[in-house]
């Protein structure tokens, strides 16, 4: 946090806006803060939410965050500052093992209401200048879903991303009543979302009052996307 990358940031914005006039906003996402930058990333964002909404009050700024308990999340988001400086939150319920963890599901139900609950409770509380109703909570978060997995080959190597375009038609994808599967192929143990997760999460996000669904990424998935 410095004035010149400040600065240039703000330049760089400013001259992203006036060479594309059709730019309804901007997703800002920042990952991998330690928690000594939670008030210096706090401020920043509160700026950038104020320059872009300076120069028009139509522009939309979402905020990419990772969830409370992800393996890589070190408690550096202030919430309930952060709700007042950005339209919308997508928050990356992608990973709940990464290639920086123990193998494991990319990412499970349990895993993602578990941060639900966490996310309302730093905001649905009177201890702050105002309580939020959680429909209000609920509609400003997009919920971030995984197409793809990772794979762990004969070594233990674990990380390659796999998506699932090649793995739609498959019954591990179409019929298993999970949130994942676990494939052996060629030497690797792949671990897969299912068609059974996804749909779970796309009826929640409607009956619940979420903004809506984030995929990452959408080529890795168009066949599922276009159904």
């Amino acid at each position: 946090m410095n004035p010149s990358f400040e600065n240039q940031f703000y330049h760089s914005i400013t001259l992203l806006l006036k060479t594309n006039p059709t730019t309804k906003g901007l997703v800002l996402d920042a990952e991998f803060g330690a928690k000594q930058s939670k008030d210096s990333y706090t401020n920043f964002v509160c700026s950038i939410h104020k320059l872009i909404k300076t120069k028009d009050s139509n522009l939309q700024f979402h905020l990419a965050l990772f969830p409370p308990n992800h393996p890589d999340q070190h408690g550096y988001y202030d919430l309930a500052k952060l709700y007042g400086c950005s339209d919308n939150w997508i928050f990356m319920f992608y990973d709940e093992h990464s290639p920086r963890t123990k193998p494991g599901p990319i990412s499970t139900s349990n895993w993602i209401e578990s941060n639900l609950s966490e996310i309302e409770k730093k905001l649905h509380k009177k201890k702050l200048p105002f309580e939020i109703p959680i429909a209000s909570i609920r509609q400003k978060i997009y919920l971030g879903l995984p197409l793809y997995g990772y794979a762990k080959n004969k070594s233990g190597k674990f990380g390659k991303v796999v998506p699932i375009q090649n793995w739609i038609v498959t019954p591990e994808f179409q019929s298993s009543r999970s949130d994942y599967s676990i494939i052996k192929h060629n030497g690797e143990v792949i671990y897969l979302p299912t068609a059974n997760f996804l749909k779970h999460w796309e009826k929640i996000s409607t009956e619940q009052g979420y903004a809506g669904i984030a995929y990452w990424r959408e080529e890795f998935a168009t066949m599922y996307l276009n159904q």
